[in-house]
């Protein structure tokens, strides 16, 4: 992998900055991915290197038992990771098709409580992009997310994208 696939250069800044930016963010999520959008759920970190995003628990997110929506989760984590990647098609200035072609959760433990979905592997993103990008092939790579709850490691949730 190159060193500057990891360094931010103006692509990568533009997205960053406006993902990051909660009303944005908030409206995008509302007119493309209207289940997070109403959730409150914000990116709060995101870089070439990392991205977190949170979940509010709110009744918005519980589903028919009082417990967190996986729908929820996984759209949450799906977000984290789709952010990742784009962020560093943009910086690598690549276009190219994305999409989840699998996922898991495995709940850990549980309390209904804020949610901190934390991505790390940046460099694998940008080798995952770069790799695709130069080769034109179609390939597949699986991605872990983490969710928290204050320090109670909560859920570990695998998404495999498909680039293309």
């Amino acid at each position: 992998m190159s060193h500057t696939d990891m360094k931010m250069n103006s692509g990568g800044q533009k997205f960053q900055k406006r993902v990051m930016n909660p009303r944005v963010f908030k409206a995008y999520m509302l007119g493309k991915a209207p289940l997070l959008g109403v959730t409150g759920a914000y990116l709060e970190h995101l870089d070439t290197h990392s991205g977190r995003l949170i979940l509010p628990a709110s009744r918005r997110v519980k589903n028919l038992f009082g417990s967190l929506f996986s729908a929820a989760l996984l759209a949450g984590a799906e977000t984290l990771t789709g952010a990742l990647i784009v962020l560093h098609m943009r910086n690598q200035g690549k276009k190219l098709s994305p999409r989840v072609t699998t996922c898991s959760v495995e709940t850990l433990d549980w309390e209904f409580s804020d949610l901190k979905l934390v991505a790390h592997d940046g460099e694998r993103y940008a080798d995952f992009v770069r790799r695709v990008a130069a080769s034109g092939i179609k390939e597949s790579e699986t991605f872990e997310v983490v969710a928290s709850s204050g320090s109670t490691l909560t859920h570990r949730i695998s998404l495999t994208w498909t680039l293309e």
